[in-house]
């Protein structure tokens, strides 16, 4: 966790939690990354990240359910970057070992612990499969094949119960949540099942999200601006412009929950 989160948290100040991977941690400048930029625009309120790189939509569960108590009754924020966070769900291995939940009677089980501490001893132990990985990249589509209806079921089955999850705990505590859908640049031209999934299971659950694919686009189109101004080309991310973009969506959308919610009025 970062010193400035920790100081955060240590805030009298009322507190936003923010979940995510590395979109929500973003790569911009400091003033543009996007719990800086809400932070500074928001009166008495602090939004700390508590994003982390590489983070699938499993990781990012298990870190709301260790702290989401920090947030009090103010809203709770989590960040979905659709295809990849996902994806990684269903993987056991993500630079070292990684646990994943497997679903047994509408519960969520963790499996492959106790993770190692050191990756190296882990891989001496679980030496990489070479063939199975390069099925898996043909089925990722690195050459240009599809996923299995098999993995895509497997993926929808565990973030499934992830999100229900994720919602009940939310209401038991009274705790007013906001999903914000993350792209990368190659996604914005196109429609994923995991975009669809994601807006889908939303709207059953009735969890408000912020769609940043349309804040993009129509920004760039009313500005006459390529898309690709609003990324960092050379590794994907937002930059500047991208982040105040979805920040400033962000502000407007808390702003109106404020405005309909007595619980989080003091924003």
């Amino acid at each position: 966790m970062k010193n400035k989160t920790v100081e955060r948290l240590h805030s009298s100040k009322t507190r936003l939690l923010f979940y995510g991977d590395s979109f929500v941690q973003g790569l911009s400048d400091p003033e543009y990354l996007i719990c800086n930029y809400l932070s500074d625009r928001l009166d008495n309120t602090v939004v700390a990240d508590m994003s982390c790189q590489g983070y699938g939509l499993d990781q990012i569960y298990l870190t709301f359910v260790l702290t989401r108590k920090e947030a009090g009754s103010s809203p709770l924020l989590i960040g979905v970057l659709g295809n990849d966070d996902l994806d990684r769900s269903i993987l056991t291995v993500r630079v070292g070992q990684k646990m994943r939940f497997q679903v047994k009677n509408h519960s969520l089980v963790p499996t492959g612990l106790p993770i190692d501490r050191n990756p190296e001893e882990f891989f001496k132990k679980n030496p990489p499969r070479i063939k199975s990985y390069f099925l898996r990249l043909i089925l990722r589509g690195w050459l240009g094949t599809k996923e299995t209806r098999k993995d895509i079921a497997k993926k929808k089955k565990v973030n499934n119960l992830i999100l229900e999850k994720i919602k009940e705990q939310c209401d038991s505590a009274n705790q007013p949540l906001l999903f914000v859908l993350f792209y990368p640049r190659t996604d914005l031209g196109r429609i994923s099942w995991q975009e669809v999934f994601l807006k889908n299971k939303c709207s059953e659950l009735g969890i408000p999200f912020i769609d940043t694919k349309p804040l993009l686009t129509q920004y760039a189109k009313e500005n006459q601006i390529d898309l690709d101004g609003l990324y960092i080309m050379e590794n994907g991310h937002h930059n500047n412009l991208g982040n105040k973009i979805i920040s400033e969506g962000i502000l407007r959308e808390l702003k109106s929950m404020a405005a309909q919610n007595s619980s989080v009025a003091n924003l």
